[in-house]
């Protein structure tokens, strides 16, 4: 039978995708689990393509870089499946109200034949008799009518509500997309989308736009020496630390992992430099607690990349060198904000 038949696929792909994460020393993570599985189920280009360019790199798939694709493409494919149900609720709620306007004529047609019979039938009338017969019709037609009409208002009414309910859902949901589950931070796709069109108005308006990259120093270790509960607790901590301190157009957004951005318009690099070590001091300042026991676990450090983007210079590009500065900063002994040069450029700020 087919339905066997697709069973025995699901499960051979489920087997695959499994045996995939182990052999690449992943975390099981339902996100992770997806990703594979869509992987071997071919049933998004756009994972296949990143994952064979990686396999042909011999580069290893890191829980973050996994994280990241699940991120930037699957969450993408579950928007665009609610979005798609949402539609399809409207097109049937427009069908519902179609269907009440065409009753509501139906009866303003029948009502406006029943008064030209009851007014064809007074000109008939003879005595006070006749009279009341007629009258005693047109009153009940009118009244049948205001009943049907309190009716169609009522259904008007929820579809009105139904429509207003699919509306607030579709944009929590398109919302959600852009935001990270754990931090509140918007999430990596968003922060592409925010980053081209800072780009695209530094440009056009001939003024600075600068990158921050901030990574939390030594939070793999943390992790594993306090368990994942503490760690994202840090990186709730790190999170809220970024969001008090930005101000105006600056976006701060979770790039992966325990990596943040922190995208500053109208900013050079000079300034760009100032604003992390700003963000940095104010980490290394808050005094962590283990909230489900009350004891007192240190505190952490953070170390930054600065870039200050070209004109023409592509988004990749000042990203890269942005986590180059980091890389240096972390070299260089961590807690600490370290400036990438212009392109052609020797010059380090930090």
């Amino acid at each position: 039978m087919v339905i066997n038949k697709d069973l025995e696929k699901t499960k051979q792909i489920s087997a695959r995708a499994l045996e995939r994460i182990e052999k690449e020393g992943l975390a099981p993570h339902p996100d992770i689990y997806e990703l594979w599985f869509s992987y071997y189920a071919g049933t998004h280009p756009e994972i296949t393509r990143a994952v064979d360019i990686l396999q042909k790199a011999g580069k290893p798939f890191s829980e973050k870089y996994c994280a990241d694709l699940a991120a930037r493409y699957l969450q993408d494919l579950r928007t665009e499946k609610m979005v798609e149900k949402a539609e399809t609720a409207m097109v049937s709620i427009m069908h519902e109200v179609t269907k009440i306007v065409t009753g509501a004529k139906e009866t303003t047609g029948e009502l406006g034949e029943s008064l030209a019979k009851s007014n064809s039938e007074m000109k008939q009338v003879k005595n006070v008799e006749d009279l009341k017969k007629v009258m005693t019709a047109m009153l009940s037609d009118t009244q049948k009518v205001a009943l049907k009409n309190k009716e169609l208002e009522a259904q008007l009414k929820d579809s009105s509500s139904r429509m207003d309910q699919l509306k607030s859902e579709v944009e929590a949901v398109r919302k959600e997309a852009k935001t990270d589950g754990l931090t509140g931070l918007v999430n990596r796709k968003a922060f592409d989308d925010i980053f081209q069109v800072r780009i695209r108005e530094a440009a056009r308006e001939s003024r600075a736009l600068s990158l921050l990259l901030l990574d939390i120093d030594h939070f793999k270790s943390f992790n594993d020496t306090h368990g994942h509960q503490v760690g994202d607790q840090v990186l709730r901590l790190v999170a809220k630390t970024l969001n008090d301190m930005i101000r105006g157009k600056d976006t701060a957004a979770r790039y992966g992992g325990e990596e943040f951005a922190i995208i500053l318009p109208e900013t050079n690099l000079t300034a760009a430099v100032a604003v992390g070590n700003n963000l940095r001091r104010a980490i290394a300042g808050k005094e962590l607690v283990n909230r489900n026991t009350g004891e007192p676990i240190g505190r952490i450090t953070a170390s930054l990349g600065a870039a200050e983007i070209v004109v023409g210079e592509k988004p990749t590009d000042v990203i890269e060198r942005a986590d180059q500065a980091l890389y240096q900063a972390k070299d260089k002994g961590r807690d600490q904000v370290c400036a990438a040069p212009k392109p052609g450029e020797v010059r380090n700020v930090g």
